[in-house]
């Protein structure tokens, strides 16, 4: 079906096939600005990460003496009798987030800039903001791009589209972090000890420049 696509013959060799894709694509790639977009987003949405979030999570709950706490839909009985309210996922105390919400959020995130890629400290007050933030960054992470090559010799450039772009459920945090801590635990017993590489850092350099 690639071959196809590309116009070559379907006995065409992998490396004929790859030769032909880079080619035809690669001049796309490098003009387009969504690919560099989308990984400004991915950063700047999830500065906490996961595991981050929940620690503030966990602040934010150990601070709201004086705010009875909405216990009305929490399931697990287990963890509230023992006092671990951050295990209790997300969504048993907060319901999921409204169009009104997430419009207010995206506001806000477009005049901090890149002022939330520098957070360093956890305050518990803006907790419902990294939230909504964390869900938003998760889906530009997990959509799809499609790329159209271009529909005729004198077109230079094809076409790049963003699917997938429903916004993740707050249902999902608690997976996510229970995900996230076998991923760590798992490489703190088998890691060989990598120095992990931030790729896009000098793009983050060069937006800040421009």
């Amino acid at each position: 079906m690639l071959a196809e696509a590309l116009n070559l013959s379907t006995r065409s060799s992998v490396g004929s096939i790859r030769a032909k894709f880079i080619k035809t694509f690669l001049p796309t790639l490098l003009e387009t600005p969504v690919l560099r977009q989308l990984c400004h987003l991915q950063r700047t949405l999830d500065p906490l990460d996961i595991e981050g979030l929940y620690k503030l999570y966990k602040l934010h709950l150990s601070g709201r003496e004086e705010e009875p706490l909405n216990l009305a839909n929490i399931n697990d009985e287990e963890e509230l009798q023992a006092g671990n309210l951050d295990r209790i996922p997300f969504e048993d105390f907060y319901p999921e987030p409204t169009l009104e919400e997430w419009v207010a959020f995206v506001e806000e995130f477009k005049s901090r800039g890149d002022e939330t890629l520098m957070t360093k400290e956890l305050d518990p007050s803006r907790l419902h903001y990294f939230t909504l933030s964390y869900l938003l960054g998760a889906t530009f992470k997990d959509c799809s791009i499609i790329l159209r090559p271009p529909s005729s010799a004198e077109e230079k450039f094809g076409k790049v589209t963003i699917i997938d772009l429903d916004v993740k459920s707050i249902r999902r945090l608690k997976k996510w972090s229970e995900q996230d801590r076998r991923i760590v635990e798992g490489y703190e017993v088998d890691g060989d000890g990598g120095i992990c590489v931030d790729a896009c850092a000098d793009l983050d350099e060069e937006r800040q420049d421009s």
